[in-house]
């Protein structure tokens, strides 16, 4: 039995192809020091023009509150969902206001979405 091929035209939705143009972005942090690691699950990336987050995906050497790991100069890997290509710069946020947060404002857009952040002193 054969098989046809369509000739129709059809409309790919906007929507699809912006997500085939994005990719996930890639977070590898450092921390410095000595200090209890936890990442929040609700950790985002959250641009303001346009006004757009990225969610976690993925942590990979760090465990997700309420678990914890102690230990000294501590790395760890945080993959995101998308952002919009237009988007320039971003905000790294930790989940809600709490001590010892990871917050880092304004981090500058690349081409290859993979960032590198160090923390601590």
């Amino acid at each position: 039995m054969s098989q046809k091929q369509s000739t129709e035209l059809f409309t790919i939705p906007l929507d699809l192809l912006t997500l085939k143009e994005e990719k996930q972005i890639i977070i590898h942090c450092r921390i410095r020091g000595e200090r209890n690691l936890s990442i929040r699950p609700k950790t985002f990336l959250m641009s303001n023009s346009p006004h757009r987050k990225a969610f976690l995906l993925f942590s990979f050497g760090a465990p997700l509150y309420p678990q914890t790991s102690f230990g000294a100069n501590q790395q760890f890997t945080l993959i995101f969902s998308a952002l919009d290509k237009n988007v320039r710069k971003f905000n790294f946020i930790e989940g809600k206001l709490h001590e010892g947060m990871f917050l880092v404002q304004d981090v500058i857009r690349n081409e290859e979405d993979v960032y590198n952040l160090t923390f601590g002193e």
